[in-house]
């Protein structure tokens, strides 16, 4: 549980190198996530309401259940 508290603090604190993070269930409503590699990250049934994952590289990353109403995507790598 400690390294997913370490995780969404720095996803919230704007840390972009985010590469396999735990962030499930995490609550990132309007994060600035611009450029963000979130490449392998656990981000299931994450709110991510209003976030802004432009360019963010989302590549591998789990995604069931995550909220992404509003979110802006544009650019990002969802492979």
């Amino acid at each position: 549980m400690g390294r997913k508290k370490n995780d969404a603090k720095r996803a919230k604190e704007g840390d972009k190198d985010l590469h396999g993070a735990n962030l499930f269930a995490a609550d990132l409503i309007g994060a600035d996530l611009t450029d963000a590699d979130l490449s392998e990250a656990i981000l299931s049934i994450a709110n991510l309401m209003g976030a802004d994952l432009t360019d963010a590289n989302l590549s591998g990353a789990e995604l069931g259940g995550a909220d992404l109403r509003g979110a802006d995507l544009l650019n990002a790598n969802l492979t």
